[in-house]
């Protein structure tokens, strides 16, 4: 018997992945990035019905919390349809933080949120943009 073996990958998404082979089922994952592990797994296998299942998972998930993560995940596949829905909840997102009659109604948590999105959003593509524009290596 001949054993497939993805080290980079955690045993309990290739169990997860086995099981969706065998019964068409999946699992109630919750956590993006599982959910994005197992659509890596059916990338390199090249198995579409489950990509379509774990993309709309990701759809069904995504928040301002973890729009970051989607965004990287959509150009690393090139899915310009998540890449374009992380744009929108990104532009959706803006208006309810930066409208000054509204702060008062938005939670700490949330502006915490959003702003640490935004942080790390400027420093991992202005990064990103300084070493394409004077061809840095990393």
């Amino acid at each position: 018997m001949e054993t497939l073996e993805l080290p980079s990958i955690e045993k309990r998404i290739i169990l997860i992945y086995r099981d969706y082979v065998y019964t068409g089922k999946l699992e109630d994952l919750d956590n993006i990035e599982d959910i994005w592990s197992l659509y890596h797994v059916a990338h390199l296998y090249n198995y579409k019905g489950l990509q379509e299942t774990c993309l709309s998972r990701v759809m069904e998930r995504m928040t301002i919390c973890n729009v970051l993560f989607n965004i990287e995940q959509g150009f690393r596949y090139v899915l310009h349809d998540v890449v374009a829905a992380c744009w929108l909840i990104i532009d959706n997102s803006t208006p309810l933080i930066f409208k000054q009659n509204n702060w008062t109604s938005i939670s700490k948590e949330n502006i915490s949120t959003y702003f640490n999105f935004f942080i790390s959003f400027v420093h991992r593509y202005m990064t990103h943009f300084v070493r394409v524009i004077f061809n840095l290596k990393k």
